[in-house]
């Protein structure tokens, strides 16, 4: 676990002398999550299409499921042909921040029939 600790050590010799000794360590967290996108990083969608957010996934190694602690940023419009791009963030209890993930969506014009 993430914390300071204290160790304490005894030794006796053989002429029944006893030292002891004390000193302490601190555990901590530095590895950021993962974040994981649910489909493809890339979406092609014609204008005037719905555009349903796959989302994503994220784990950390000491707080586990982090998933709900996702930022999601960015704005489709699928009423505008383009390229937009959505952004996930999530930061882990100790302050450690994944790298920044991106989905890029293009709006496209359909084909002609």
């Amino acid at each position: 676990m993430v914390g300071t600790y204290t160790i304490w050590f005894t030794a006796t010799d053989a002429a029944g002398n006893v030292h002891e000794l004390t000193g302490s360590f601190e555990v901590q967290d530095t590895t950021a999550p993962i974040i994981t996108l649910n489909g493809s990083g890339t979406m092609t969608l014609e204008v005037h299409d719905t555009y349903i957010e796959p989302d994503a996934i994220a784990w950390d190694h000491y707080d586990g499921d982090v998933t709900s602690s996702i930022v999601v940023s960015g704005i489709v419009n699928t009423g505008i042909v383009g390229t937009y791009y959505v952004y996930y963030n999530v930061v882990d209890a100790n302050g450690n921040h994944a790298t920044e993930v991106m989905r890029t969506v293009h709006i496209v014009t359909p084909p002609k029939v």
